[in-house]
Order: C-alpha cells, then sequence, then structure tokens
C-alpha cells in the first residue's frame, strides 16, 4: 500500500497508543524514572530559560549595596 494515499490509516487509533507505546516506554526508561513527568492539558507550557549569567560585585563592608538585580 502507497504510504501518500488517502486511504493509508494508521496502525493503532490515538485512544490505543497511549497504553501500546508510551507507557511501555515509560516503565523502562531510565530517565522517566529520575524525571519528574509535568502532564498539560493545555497546549502551552512555559518553561523559565536563563539567558545571562548571573553578576557579582564587591561591596564595602557595611557600604550600602546599589546593584539591582534585573527581574
Amino acid at each position: 500500500m502507497p504510504l501518500y494515499t488517502a486511504g493509508a490509516a494508521g496502525l493503532l487509533k490515538p485512544e490505543e497508543v497511549g497504553a501500546l507505546v508510551v507507557q511501555p516506554v515509560e516503565r523502562a526508561s531510565v530517565a522517566f524514572q529520575i524525571a519528574t513527568v509535568v502532564r498539560a492539558e493545555s497546549h502551552d507550557f512555559r518553561i523559565p530559560v536563563i539567558t545571562s549569567d548571573a553578576t557579582a560585585a564587591w561591596t564595602a563592608e557595611g557600604s550600602d549595596i546599589t546593584h539591582r538585580i534585573p527581574v
């Protein structure tokens, strides 16, 4: 059967993929055993990204700290 035809159907139904493919891989995966799995119901999942290194400055004892932490 050609791959790019209207009659080409998937081997598994979407509701079967989790139980037959995803769950066995999750159980056997070392990464899944040590990671935190986050299931999201939304299409948006925001993760903070560090875009620059932290800065440091010497401050004399007893003096005011004048630099600000970026927000």
